[in-house]
């Protein structure tokens, strides 16, 4: 199991390029397979020093991007020290999606709380009582029912309603556009 790793920032050109900034990769190597992921940042390649894999310059803005590049590379090295102490299989891939997030096992609410349930109903007799059980279920299909009405009425309702109000909006003078923020920055409930 190899525990070395190579970081490099570099300007990718699209192949369409003719000119202006180019997007900024990370690309991670373990065991000479590379791995790359976008910083969301772009730079002049005029102003990209290879040798340094930075931005060039003492201006304000070469320093933020600068920093933010080297954030990147602590965050990455931070991930490859746990990976390390945890004896895990470091891979260029494995790093890229613990960096990106996407290693996480992600459970949904309702999951979780039909496994509470099921645990709860286990434990019934030992300090927990049958009502208990039925209020954790009656919670559970409460929430379960307005889950079901939010999703619906934000995929469905939601964007009607968006669409309406903005066609109304360019259509009216400013005295509507001002009650329409006013209304807006006010919380639902």
């Amino acid at each position: 199991m190899s525990t070395n790793y190579s970081l490099l920032f570099y300007l990718k050109k699209s192949k369409n390029y003719v000119s202006g900034p180019k997007p900024i990769y990370m690309r991670i190597t373990v065991d000479g397979i590379p791995k790359e992921v976008s910083t969301g940042r772009e730079c002049d390649p005029s102003k990209w020093s290879s040798k340094a894999n930075r931005m060039k310059g003492t201006t304000e803005a070469v320093k933020t991007l600068n920093t933010y590049l080297y954030a990147l590379a602590s965050k990455v090295s931070t991930i490859h020290t746990t990976m390390t102490a945890a004896t895990e299989e470091i891979t260029a891939e494995s790093i890229k999606l613990r960096y990106q997030g996407k290693d996480i096992k992600r459970t949904q609410f309702l999951e979780v709380f039909r496994e509470h349930n099921m645990q709860m109903e286990a434990l019934l007799g030992n300090g927990f009582k049958p009502n208990t059980l039925k209020g954790y279920k009656t919670s559970l299909l409460h929430i379960g029912q307005y889950l079901t009405f939010f999703n619906w009425f934000a995929s469905e309702f939601l964007p009607d309603l968006l669409f309406r109000l903005t066609a109304l909006l360019i259509s009216t003078d400013d005295f509507t556009l001002l009650f329409y923020t006013e209304i807006t920055a006010r919380p639902l409930l």
